[in-house]
């Protein structure tokens, strides 16, 4: 398994591939690239962020993780490791120098060390070198012929107001004063033919968002971003002859002193700045709520909390697996921590919400309609968790708190009403449990949470009857909570920012940790793209997704032909997973009428037949042979529906191993030879 930022995010240090003409973007876990219009995921995994350059003699970029020894090295594929030799130790700032070919790194934190580097590091002895300081920026001006250095408090003392340039032998002072500066990124912008910075912060706080350039004797204001932001990345689109600002973290983005991530791609060129895209539309917060509208296979997202201000938000918002829509405010749904629960027997949305008493209601969403439902709702509180229970088609709802009241009581949604649950066992009283539908235990699964003077960390299970106990101990006190239906298999991710995103799996009997970190935020299964997906907080984290590095699939493949009740249609009910059990099922049978399911190794060919092959010879009307016929076997059907398995083995080497299938359907008088087909199946082997 891994954690993966999403699609529209790079999640991590930019620079620009001059060789590929392509912006490159690494972090742990990821390298994706911008051609201008899109991010593409290269590789699922790579070093830990740091500092990008492009070394124009080696013709690659170079990304710097901890220590100047050795350099990770991307050439478009693959990574590989540079050994640069014995040199500077600790932090620095790094720039490129086109004109003498060389690295170029100067102090860091606490020393003021000028090195570079061709073939090895040298250290040089520059007469007045600028005095160390953390948090600087340094790039080199191709029109100056210097390395330029600027901003930054000396060892987090005053702010050094002057910029200096290394020429290759001594440092200069270029430019006396300047704006006071710390945290911001700094480039080289050829169309202006100038380096640029980028925002940051000063002696009392972040900046106005602005960026700056700098004419070899002062620097001088080209554009100012909103909001302001610390730490961004910026790099220069030499394909596309522009800026290209990223991210950053903006404390005022919420006007409050929270430092959420700004997720937004921007691009300033001479037509001023301009959003390429915007990642998360909606501002941080935590204690929001989520949920799967498997009908609309979208994800929700409604309320929650304001990072270090009061109240919440009164906002709804939609995934649809690429983009976020809505954001428009729903009366108390989105209010500071409500609960959300999918009823797929009733096809509705179901909130429980309100920030007061008079205020907290039931409401239900149809379509893209909310409206409160008139009934009588638990009482007031906040911190409760909602599921639906699938075998008994009714939702649960459990614990929460209303001040310095606790809440262990269960109630269930039936469609129409709440009725309250008097089990004989049931969890302490708690807030902010994680609760999720468990397919394996066919039952609803609560773990942790806090009560009064105390953090819970048991596992609990309920049938409807009784809560039932399964552990004492578990992995973390903060939980978000999530079933996988696709793997089959419930997670949980640890949401304290000790935690590290922390990520575990139940296995019917234990929490198993799968993942040191990755994984922040609400967790939900997002129907699009077939895995879990962390959305929503209040730190710099991006939407990350939790998939399988080997995905089991079940894909159509190829159309079937209509027998007396339509077309019949081949599906998998559970994929093929190394050591579980692939399950198929075909519907659309008619009464009385046999199926006879093929399997094959390929779907190009039967021995020397090609496939596809129309069956229309032998009087199957319409119809195609989509799958070799390697094995085959009769199946029974019980009121139109067949259901035939296989256990997978555990074994290795199955994984990414295809089968296709196909289903025969008797249709007497259909057609002259008395069958119909389904259409294709292609299956890949997988590992959870």
């Amino acid at each position: 398994m891994q954690w993966q930022p999403q699609a529209n995010e790079p999640a991590g240090p930019m620079v620009y591939d001059a060789a590929r003409q392509r912006v490159i973007a690494a972090g742990p876990g990821h390298v994706r690239e911008w051609d201008g219009t899109a991010w593409t995921e290269l590789a699922a995994s790579g070093p830990a962020t740091g500092q990008w350059l492009y070394h124009n003699a080696l013709g690659v970029p170079l990304l710097f993780d901890f220590g100047f020894q050795t350099a990770n090295v991307w050439d478009g594929s693959v990574w590989s490791q540079l050994a640069l030799g014995p040199g500077p130790s600790g932090s620095g700032h790094l720039a490129y120098d086109s004109a003498r070919g060389e690295i170029v790194l100067f102090g860091g934190l606490t020393g003021n060390e000028t090195w570079t580097w061709q073939g090895t590091w040298t250290q040089r002895n520059p007469t007045n070198p600028p005095a160390a300081r953390p948090d600087g920026a340094m790039a080199f001006d191709a029109v100056l012929g210097r390395t330029i250095l600027h901003g930054g408090p000396s060892t987090f003392g005053p702010f050094d107001p002057a910029t200096y340039g290394w020429d290759g032998a001594q440092w200069t002072v270029l430019a006396a004063s300047g704006p006071e500066r710390g945290g911001h990124r700094m480039t080289f912008d050829a169309r202006l033919g100038r380096v640029v910075f980028c925002s940051g912060y000063d002696s009392s706080g972040p900046t106005g968002g602005d960026l700056w350039s700098f004419t070899g004797t002062a620097w001088a204001p080209l554009a100012n971003l909103s909001p302001s932001r610390e730490r961004p990345e910026l790099v220069f689109d030499a394909a596309r002859n522009h800026l290209l600002i990223w991210g950053g973290l903006a404390r005022d983005y919420l006007g409050t002193n929270t430092n959420p991530f700004v997720p937004e791609l921007v691009a300033f060129d001479a037509s001023g700045l301009r959003r390429l895209l915007v990642a998360r539309p909606w501002p941080a917060r935590f204690d929001h709520a989520v949920a799967t509208d498997p009908v609309r296979n979208t994800v929700l997202l409604v309320g929650g909390s304001v990072p270090s201000g009061p109240g919440g938000y009164g906002d709804v918002w939609e995934w649809d697996g690429a983009t976020w829509s809505g954001g428009g405010f729903v009366s108390n749904v989105g209010s500071a921590n409500p609960a959300l629960a999918y009823d797929e027997a009733r096809q509705q949305m179901i909130a429980l919400a309100g920030d007061s008493q008079a205020a907290f209601a039931t409401w239900r969403r149809t379509g893209t309609t909310w409206a409160t439902v008139a009934v009588t709702s638990p009482p007031f509180r906040q911190g409760m968790v909602m599921a639906y229970d699938a075998s008994r088609q009714v939702v649960v709802m459990f614990g929460g708190f209303a001040g310095s009241s606790y809440f262990n009581d269960t109630w269930e949604w039936n469609g129409t009403a709440w009725s309250q649950r008097a089990p004989a066992n049931a969890p302490s009283a708690r807030y902010d449990a994680g609760l999720a539908y468990d397919t394996g235990l066919q039952r609803v699964l609560l773990y942790g949470g806090f009560g009064p003077g105390a953090a819970a960390t048991d596992t609990w299970s309920f049938d409807g009857n009784n809560w039932q106990q399964l552990t004492t101990v578990g992995p973390s006190t903060t939980p978000w909570l999530a079933h996988d239906p696709r793997r089959q298999r419930t997670v949980l991710v640890d949401a304290q920012p000790a935690g590290g995103g922390a990520t575990y799996e139940w296995n019917g009997g234990a929490w198993v940790q799968r993942l040191a970190s990755g994984g922040q935020g609400g967790l939900v299964y997002d129907p699009v793209q077939r895995g879990l997906l962390a959305v929503g907080d209040n730190i710099a984290s991006p939407m990350r997704r939790y998939l399988p590095i080997d995905p089991a699939a079940a894909d159509p493949d190829g159309a079937g032909c209509a027998g007396p009740l339509g077309v019949p249609q081949l599906a998998a009910v559970e994929l093929p997973w190394l050591a579980g059990t692939l399950r198929l099922q075909v519907t659309g049978v008619p009464a009385g009428q046999p199926v006879l399911l093929a399997l094959g190794n390929s779907r190009t060919a039967w021995g020397a037949v090609p496939l596809p092959l129309a069956l229309d010879p032998i009087g199957m009307l319409g119809c195609a042979l989509l799958a070799s016929f390697d094995a085959a076997e009769l199946v029974a059907a019980s009121s139109g529906v067949a259901n035939w398995q296989l256990a997978v083995p555990n074994l290795p080497t199955l994984v990414g191993a295809e089968v296709f299938g196909q289903a025969a359907v008797g249709a007497v008088g259909t057609n002259p030879f008395g069958w119909v087909a389904t259409g294709g199946l292609a299956l890949r082997v997988g590992a959870r």
